[in-house]
């Protein structure tokens, strides 16, 4: 009889035991189960967290590498071939998809068609607008424009440095963000047109008409002054007189000389 109940409770605590360990292993398989979830989801919200700050972090704000290269010189002169230099970095944390740079053309200022060449460009509503493809993070460029000054100019006119705006394509698909984002880039500096008239090719004929020698004159006789203007200068005259003077000793005939003043 004491055999047996020992056999029981011997057979009780075998079970007890494997009861013990099959429940200890189950919660260690959740446990396991549990935190590789856990780490599952952490890394896919770590994932989410960081995609998201590389779609929020602004692209071209740095303006160290950002800025546009003015001429150095102060002074130019029409018909005067100037160039500005655009250059660019993405400084943010995601590429910057199909950038396009735009640059407008300064007033007073025609495009130089040959400094476009290698480009991807095209000219409208008064911008030069380059291709300049994707941009990875990291990843920096730069473009020349070449602009000639219209000829002639007044003298003082000022050159302002072209306006630049960078557009571009950014997304995120883990987040699901996509949008077209733009950046302006401007300069304060400008260019000052130094110009004149110049007259130094006019010319003043006289003419006598005493018989065939236009040299010859005599007294009652008629003489012709011809006043040969032209304007060499790269700056238009405006409110121009002729004066003609030192002629003593002479009278004006005003029938054909109508519109001249003693």
């Amino acid at each position: 009889m004491g055999t047996s109940k020992n056999k029981t409770k011997k057979t009780v605590s075998i079970i007890l035991i494997v009861f013990g360990a099959v429940l200890l292993l189950a919660v260690a398989f959740l446990g396991v189960r549990t935190y590789f979830e856990y780490k599952k989801l952490y890394e896919e919200s770590q994932k989410i967290i960081e995609e998201q700050k590389k779609y929020d972090a602004s692209n071209f704000e740095d303006s160290k590498f950002n800025y546009i290269n003015s001429p150095l010189q102060k002074e130019v002169n029409p018909g005067e071939i100037i160039q500005f230099e655009v250059f660019y970095k993405n400084t943010g944390l995601a590429a910057a998809k199909d950038l396009k740079i735009g640059i407008s053309v300064p007033q007073n200022c025609a495009v130089v068609t040959k400094s476009l060449e290698g480009y991807t460009s095209e000219i409208k509503s008064g911008s030069i607008i380059i291709s300049a493809g994707n941009l990875e993070a990291g990843k920096e460029g730069k473009v020349i424009a070449a602009f000639k000054i219209d000829l002639p100019l007044d003298n003082g006119t000022k050159i302002s440095s072209p306006r630049v705006k960078l557009f571009y394509y950014k997304e995120a698909p883990l987040i699901g963000k996509k949008d077209n984002f733009s950046k302006n880039i401007s300069s304060t500096a400008a260019l000052v047109v130094k110009s004149a008239p110049d007259f130094s090719k006019s010319a003043l004929l006289i003419e006598g008409s005493s018989g065939d020698d236009k040299n010859i004159v005599s007294y009652g006789g008629e003489i012709t002054y011809r006043v040969y203007i032209y304007n060499n200068g790269d700056m238009n005259a405006r409110d121009m007189e002729v004066k003609v003077s030192g002629l003593d000793n002479l009278i004006l005939d005003t029938d054909k000389n109508p519109d001249f003043k003693i």
